[in-house]
């Protein structure tokens, strides 16, 4: 906590109340007489703490603790628990450290921070003890203790850890008697919660409360020049003998007073209650590091004395650690930031608007500019012509570019040659390159010694050109019983391009044209299989090329298999003037049935027809009564029946036209269609 917010703290501890402010300390009566935010240290009338092993996960540690302790008779049924500090131990063992507060005890400090709009921040005893201890270095055992009134509260651990806490207290009156009942009860209990924890103390942390009559040198129940411990109120009060004299080095801590001036007499107690020589006894007979919390000296009414250091373990105590609820510490915290928000916030205007200026400026000056060169003139002068002479240079140089992008027909040729099998002679070698600068290779020639020879040294020398990555895309052969001449024209594979497109064979065997075009030129496909690359859409298609069926249903397979299946048409002939089906048209039923459960997903359509014997509405109801047998027929093979569609065309649409009144058995029909 910052030093400004030291200004209002109201200590509650062992019946009195006090009010801190600043350097200042005063006895307090009501809450009521402190307006806007202030903190309230309170010790809630003894409330004890407890330090506990639940078997519970530690989000609900604090219902079981409160539950164990109710069963043991040490706590009340509605008091509040003030956990300090928890820690899961296991998967079912949670160690939690709390207070355990009268309800009614808590609320009221509620009730007095509702009366005046304020935030109220509340601090149960044990939550500085437990924050004395967190801010030690890790792993440090340390005991941390806080001495008031006659009692002494411990917190015994580490930084995030506590291993026990208790209470020390002594009923004697006698101050030196005090000290010493105090070194020796602590030194043991400290040496035992060491051993149960099995640890080693490093150091003792001490701070104190302690409320002091001064007798003036003669009052009180002791000697003329000392003091004794006594009672005033619900506080106990001690007053100081001979025995408790601080060294001189105790004489140099700082004091302050309310009331102005203090005697010597008063001085000398203050520093001697500000000595605490039997906390350093204590340390000596344990062999640890004594730090004793800085002190501070507070003079108040009816000649009485304070001497704590409560404001300097209050200096770093987190506003979070106190015990209201979560809203009102989220409010504490707005309130108290509200201020840098502020302040971050106009900061980002006022950036905002520098930015702005900048910018503003920026454009002016870009603008300004502009206008400038606005206002000249500028004259371009368009390259002049080049002459007739370096135009054909540059189109050669350009033809000569891609001559050199382009394949190496010697290495195409060493490839060819060492294919050939046989008796094989060439006539012409002819090389193409397409746009895309594909090569094309024609070859032309013989192989002779004898047909059957001749046959299979081509089909092998063509089968090692494959091999080596060449695509047939054309060929021609003139055969003899002497020799074979041929015509082949070859691709390179790897060359294959990207995008093509591919003439397929119809259903029903016929193969129609197609012409592939771009703004560069057009190529024709006429056979099945033939296909042309696309992969330059600036370039001419390339030359077409044949593709067979295995690498076509490799690359359109999945395409060609969900193609739906061709339409199938069925007819079923009836009797004249009835719903009966011919003798014909029944031995023909189960065939047909059979293809339509075959199909995936069939689409029915089924039309009914009557001859012209008779009149239109009569034949019109005939024809849809036909039309009904056969979907009854279909649906009891399996088909949804919202996927079958029923119609009637009566005699309107005769399959064998005839006069009116004509019985034409051919007409009396119904016609299926399955997709």
């Amino acid at each position: 906590m910052k030093k400004s917010l030291l200004d209002k703290i109201i200590v509650n501890l062992d019946g009195q109340r006090f009010l801190l402010r600043g350097r200042t300390c005063e006895p307090l009566v009501n809450l009521d007489d402190v307006k806007g935010n202030k903190w309230v240290i309170a010790d809630f009338r003894g409330s004890p703490s407890f330090l506990m092993a639940v078997e519970s996960p530690p989000r609900y540690a604090e219902l079981m603790a409160h539950r164990q302790l109710q069963e043991r008779g040490e706590v009340g049924q509605n008091d509040k628990i003030i956990t300090h500090w928890k820690q899961r131990r296991g998967s079912t063992l949670t160690e939690i450290f709390l207070t355990s507060v009268p309800r009614e005890a808590f609320t009221s400090f509620l009730d007095y921070a509702k009366a005046d709009l304020s935030h109220h921040l509340i601090f149960p005893l044990n939550a500085l003890l437990y924050d004395v201890l967190s801010r030690t270095p890790r792993k440090k055992t340390v005991a941390v203790l806080f001495d008031h009134d006659r009692h002494v509260d411990i917190v015994f651990g580490q930084a995030g850890r506590v291993i026990a806490n208790t209470r020390i207290s002594t009923h004697s009156s006698d101050p030196a008697e005090k000290g010493n009942n105090m070194a020796e009860a602590l030194a043991e209990e400290l040496r035992s919660m060491a051993s149960t924890g099995r640890v080693r103390l490093e150091e003792i942390v001490y701070f104190n409360w302690l409320l002091a009559e001064d007798s003036g040198g003669g009052g009180g129940g002791g000697s003329g020049d000392g003091l004794t411990f006594g009672t005033g109120g619900d506080a106990t009060m001690a007053t100081w003998g001979p025995g408790m004299q601080g060294s001189e080095d105790d004489k140099t801590f700082s004091s302050t007073s309310l009331t102005g001036k203090s005697t010597g007499h008063s001085s000398q107690l203050a520093n001697t209650l500000m000595a605490a020589d039997w906390v350093r006894k204590l340390a000596e007979t344990l062999d640890v590091k004594c730090n004793i919390l800085k002190p501070q000296r507070f003079d108040l009414p009816d000649n009485r004395i304070l001497v704590t250091s409560l404001p300097e373990v209050l200096s770093q105590l987190d506003h979070a650690r106190a015990a209201n609820p979560a809203l009102e510490l989220y409010q504490y915290s707005a309130s108290r930031n509200i201020k840098w928000a502020l302040l971050a916030f106009w900061l980002l205007i006022a950036g905002f608007l520098v930015a702005m200026l900048w910018w503003n400026r920026g454009s002016s000056r870009l603008e300004t500019e502009v206008r400038a060169l606005e206002s000249k003139d500028i004259v371009v002068n368009a390259p002049p012509p080049l002459e007739e002479s370096r135009v054909e240079a540059v189109n050669f140089n350009k033809k000569l570019a891609n001559l050199l992008d382009m394949p190496s027909p010697r290495a195409v040729m060493v490839e060819i040659n060492n294919s050939i099998r046989g008796e094989c002679h060439f006539k012409t070698v002819l090389f193409e390159y397409d746009p895309a600068k594909i090569p094309i290779i024609t070859l032309t020639g013989r192989i002779g010694g004898g047909f059957e020879v001749a046959k299979g040294n081509y089909h092998e020398f063509t089968n090692n050109l494959r091999g080596l990555g060449y695509r047939v895309l054309d060929e021609d052969l003139t055969t003899n019983v002497q020799q074979i001449d041929f015509m082949v024209k070859l691709m390179r594979d790897d060359t294959k391009p990207k995008s093509f497109v591919v003439l397929i064979q119809s259903e029903d065997g016929t193969t129609g044209k197609v012409r592939i075009s771009n703004q560069a030129g057009a190529q024709e496909l006429a056979k099945a299989g033939q296909a042309v690359g696309m992969d330059n859409e600036d370039a001419k298609p390339t030359l077409p090329y044949q593709m067979d069926s295995q690498e076509i249903k490799s690359v359109f397979g999945k395409v060609m298999e969900a193609k739906p299946a061709a339409p199938v048409n069925f007819i079923f002939y009836f009797k004249e003037g009835s719903t009966t089906l011919t003798d014909a048209s029944k031995a023909q039923l189960p065939d047909i049935l059979g293809v339509i459960v075959k199909r995936t997903a069939p689409n029915v359509k089924i039309v009914g027809h009557t001859d012209r014997a008779g009149s239109n509405d009569v034949n019109w109801k005939l024809a849809l009564d036909r039309a009904n047998i056969v979907r009854d027929l279909v649906v009891e093979i399996g088909v949804a029946k919202e996927s079958i569609e029923t119609t009637s065309h009566g005699e309107g649409n005769p399959l064998i036209k005839t006069a009116d009144g004509v019985a034409e058995p051919k007409n009396r029909r119904v016609e299926i269609t399955v997709q």
